[in-house]
């Protein structure tokens, strides 16, 4: 397999396109046309949901965006989502805005993943062929109209990833891009420090910027994040109330109650569960204690690798969804090859580094995985499987390009 020099080295830009030139001005023309079919796709779902009312999640969202006194008052969640919302609400107060705003976001992910794809590379045919699979992407056309936030989440970590991978960027151009991007994911999900933290320090190693740089990354970080805490400790009494309470709380009642049946100590019944209409009655557990405490060590480590395996290289299931997803049906044996083949080329190829970025990315909900979570929650590493898939075809073409 060939390609340019590893760009995982951080000094050395990447090669230029083997495709012609003629190629090369053509690929912003292609990403225009790629753009307009995402959009036409997209709006046919919009078109089929607009009608309905907003899920659960969403419609708190919009209550939330109606109601805010202050720009951290956004309840339990990360206040960047209903930001934007309140943005959309105030150019068209109907709920449709907020579908329009995820609409929005998963068209111009179709935009980030050719940015990527073309400037790590310096492969124009690898951004298009990125953008091409995010623009025909089932799965993402599926959710892009039902107001959440998993757009903003895929779009925040790709920008990161982005400063943090693409070799050449001059050092301010880095720096400030790391300090918006990290800042838009914190905000987006606190949830992403996750994979964001070791990225972000990893560009503070590799590409030799001081440590002051880094302190502005996290200093202003912090400021726009800080606030957020503190409106959740004095109005729910945790800075983490979401994470370090509610989830923990319906994954236990899901868990126990719902999937086993088993019930635990601090469970309800099932019966007060239906009374409530929620998942979240009963005593407030954190996320650490659900996993740690009322699990053993052989079952959180089974847990996490069946959820890994079950997204990343199980054959159907939640990976059926997500990694096959580039058409309306179930995963066949040519998609099979089609990913594999591209998950083996980006391993042993010159820009493996990007793998890490989705394992980093699924982290502790690869243990939740196994429970049947809510699908969406694993379409913002959808960007890296469109880079794996893309690989293979972009190297055996322009190796015939070369000839």
């Amino acid at each position: 397999m060939t390609g340019p020099a590893d760009p995982a080295s951080g000094a050395t830009p990447a090669a230029p396109s083997a495709a012609p030139r003629g190629f090369r001005v053509a690929a912003p023309v292609a990403l225009l046309v790629l753009l307009s079919l995402g959009l036409v796709w997209r709006l046919r779902r919009f078109a089929d949901v607009a009608a309905l009312p907003l899920g659960p999640d969403a419609t708190r969202v919009y209550e939330s965006a109606l109601t805010m006194r202050h720009l951290y008052d956004t309840g339990v969640r990360e206040p960047l989502w209903p930001w934007l919302a309140r943005v959309a609400l105030w150019l068209d107060p109907a709920p449709t805005s907020l579908r329009w705003l995820s609409l929005t976001a998963s068209v111009a992910l179709i935009a980030l993943g050719y940015r990527f794809g073309r400037d790590y590379t310096g492969r124009p045919l690898v951004g298009v062929g990125v953008a091409a699979v995010l623009a025909v992407h089932w799965p993402l056309i599926q959710i892009c109209a039902d107001a959440h936030r998993t757009e903003l989440l895929a779009l925040a970590l790709l920008a990161v990833t982005y400063c943090v991978l693409v070799p050449g960027l001059a050092p301010a151009r880095r720096w400030i891009g790391l300090t918006g991007s990290t800042a838009a994911a914190l905000l987006t999900s606190l949830a992403l420090v996750i994979p964001v933290a070791p990225l972000v320090a990893w560009a503070a190693w590799r590409h030799r910027i001081g440590w002051r740089a880094l302190g502005l990354v996290a200093g202003i970080t912090a400021a726009l994040v800080t606030p957020h805490l503190v409106h959740n400790a004095r109005t729910f009494g945790h800075p983490l109330h979401f994470h370090a309470r509610l989830l923990g709380t319906f994954y236990r009642n899901h868990e126990f109650v719902r999937i086993r049946q088993t019930g635990c100590a601090t469970c309800p019944t099932r019966a007060e569960m239906e009374a409530a209409g929620s998942g979240l009655i009963g005593p407030k557990v954190g996320l650490w204690e659900y996993v740690v405490g009322m699990h053993s060590a052989r079952e959180v480590v089974k847990r996490l690798w069946d959820g890994y395996a079950q997204v990343f290289w199980r054959r159907g299931g939640l990976s059926g969804w997500y990694w096959h997803g580039l058409y309306a049906g179930p995963p066949d044996r040519g998609w099979d090859i089609l990913y594999y083949t591209g998950v083996a080329w980006l391993l042993v190829g010159p820009y493996r580094l990007v793998a890490v970025v989705p394992l980093l990315g699924l982290n502790g909900l690869a243990f939740l995985i196994p429970l049947g979570v809510d699908q969406r929650l694993v379409m913002p590493l959808a960007p890296y499987a469109a880079f794996a898939v893309t690989l293979p075809a972009a190297d055996l073409l322009e190796r015939g390009l070369r000839r």
